[in-house]
């Protein structure tokens, strides 16, 4: 399993974190449940992708730009999509 930082969806999912402070203040707990309900992600699926043992799903990838109004750029930044696999279209 690749560990580096390229390929470890950690720093994604610690930056949203981060954004989610810097929008809704001290006054709300920012944890990783809290993202999941945004997200409208399964906690045991956040945990794996957080993981690195599932990848970013498109459809979360889709989700945190339409809830954080983040560009693809900064979400290939953080998470770089899964390559395709073999024998799927291009």
């Amino acid at each position: 399993m690749e560990t580096n930082h390229e390929r470890t969806p950690h720093p994604l999912f610690d930056a949203l974190l981060a954004d989610m402070q810097r929008r809704r203040g001290d006054k709300v707990r920012n944890n990783d449940a809290a993202l999941c309900r945004i997200l409208d992600v399964q906690p045991p699926t956040l945990s794996k992708m957080r993981k690195g043992r599932l990848p970013v799903s498109d459809t979360v990838r889709v989700q945190v730009m339409r809830k954080f109004g983040w560009s693809i750029k900064r979400l290939d930044d953080l998470a770089p999509p899964a390559p395709a696999e073999e024998g799927q279209a291009h």
